[in-house]
């Protein structure tokens, strides 16, 4: 089963089997709709829908900051994306995007050509033993075409 289709099942079956009593259906609804609208290529949609499902009582609000914080570079409003993976990293230090608001912070710095911040933060990845495979894949690929760039600037 393909990645994007094993987040969407986990979703939505954390999504639905969620307790009424603790959170409302609100944030629930818009979570959903706004993974929709993601997924169907509609970014403003989906940022005002997942800005409504990230406060901390909501199950799924890690995930709201980080497609937030993957809109918003997608957009490129660096600062703002900066800005949900702090918020993520602070309140959810444990949750299973913390590698890939990590990656996405190198790729920040990448865009800002801030190459040696970015190198550093792949290369802590890559040697992340919880990581998912693909993340440090991308981290190796991406470091390395950052030193090939830094050598093409030195010479």
């Amino acid at each position: 089963m393909a990645l994007r289709a094993k987040v969407f099942l986990i979703l939505l079956i954390a999504t639905l089997s969620a307790p009424v009593l603790v959170q409302g259906s609100e944030p629930r609804e818009s979570f959903a709709k706004a993974y929709a609208a993601y997924t169907g290529g509609n970014l403003s949609e989906a940022q005002e829908l997942f800005q409504r499902a990230v406060d901390s009582s909501f199950t799924l609000a890690d995930y709201s900051l980080y497609y937030l914080a993957s809109i918003a570079f997608k957009e490129g409003k660096l600062d703002d994306s900066r800005r949900f993976i702090a918020e993520l990293r602070r309140r959810y230090p444990r949750s299973i995007w913390v590698y890939a608001v990590q990656l996405q912070r190198a790729k920040i710095d990448l865009a800002e050509k801030n190459f040696t911040r970015a190198v550093e933060i792949l290369r802590s990845l890559r040697n992340q033993k919880g990581a998912r495979a693909e993340i440090i894949n991308e981290a190796i690929y991406l470091q390395a075409q950052t030193q090939e760039t830094l050598g093409d600037l030195n010479e």
